[in-house]
């Protein structure tokens, strides 16, 4: 299966379906890092609720997903855009156990950020985390600030990356609250019978026969996800000027360089104090403008 991300409907009732694969993008994200196993899972999982999420929105812009945690695993992050072009990356403790990292969930705070075409931002909802998987710390964020039931089932393998979201949308005029709170159960209980490696080996399609033979469910056209980086050299020369600014400028008049690496691909950007100089100029020119 190549990585794609498809939705599907339930015809007798408010309930949505979001199903994603991720391999050859999952891989390209763990490759440029050289996560170990127990790390790359985590960050899986999370590249995995960034595209269900971004498979929601009605507009163009970018899906951040981003846990911080007090644990092995200090910072971790996925962002995917409406073209469904994705990225992550992750700090974590280079000696912690793998239970360690199970534990990192049990305190911090999960943050969704929604920014539009222009980079504005047009949604940030921040809750702490509750439970040691990001499927929960997730389910707990939808109680939390959406009010929307929403229930999400991950697997992670060493070749890819599944994930299944359903949520119960609000109902129409004239439906049936009852036939609505029947079919969002009877759902989710179906859903809970798939085993992982079914969810895993199976596409969609079959998914559906399998799980919800008794109901009329339609498909959607399915979307390509890849990876792809915003990085470039104008974006690291702006992290020159904003991260490290006396540092740089110091190094600058030393005839010193920098090295700039970026946290998602791993690409390396190096300026010379010519380069510097031509930075420090052009923000300098900037200021004055902007004055």
């Amino acid at each position: 299966m190549s990585d794609n991300a498809r939705r599907f409907c339930f015809a007798s009732g408010p309930v949505r379906g979001e199903w994603v694969n991720l391999s050859e993008s999952f891989h390209t994200v763990i490759r440029q890092h050289r996560y170990p196993p127990e790390k790359a899972h985590v960050l899986g999982e999370l590249l995995c609720v960034a595209v269900l999420l971004t498979s929601t929105m009605k507009f163009e812009g970018e899906m951040t997903v981003q846990l911080e945690t007090t644990g092995a695993i200090s910072t971790l992050v996925a962002k995917c855009s409406h073209e469904f072009r994705i990225r992550g990356f992750m700090d974590w403790n280079r000696e912690a156990s793998p239970e360690a990292v199970e534990q990192s969930f049990d305190q911090g705070k999960l943050v969704v950020t929604v920014k539009g075409a222009d980079n504005t931002i047009l949604y940030q909802s921040m809750v702490p985390l509750e439970g040691c998987r990001v499927s929960a710390a997730l389910e707990h964020y939808f109680v939390q600030s959406e009010q929307v039931p929403t229930r999400f089932w991950l697997v992670v393998s060493e070749t890819q990356v599944v994930g299944l979201m359903l949520q119960r949308l609000p109902m129409k005029a004239g439906e049936s609250a009852e036939q609505a709170e029947h079919l969002w159960e009877e759902v989710c209980h179906l859903t809970e019978t798939v085993k992982p490696e079914e969810l895993s080996t199976w596409d969609l399609e079959t998914l559906i026969k399998k799980m919800y033979a008794e109901h009329d469910v339609e498909l959607f056209e399915s979307r390509k996800v890849w990876f792809g980086c915003t990085c470039s050299v104008e974006r690291m020369e702006q992290a020159v000027f904003t991260l490290e600014p006396v540092e740089s400028k110091l190094l600058m008049e030393q005839g010193g360089t920098v090295d700039v690496t970026c946290q998602y691909c791993g690409k390396s950007y190096g300026f010379d104090a010519i380069a510097l100089k031509r930075i420090f100029a052009k923000q300098a020119k900037k200021n004055k403008k902007a004055k």
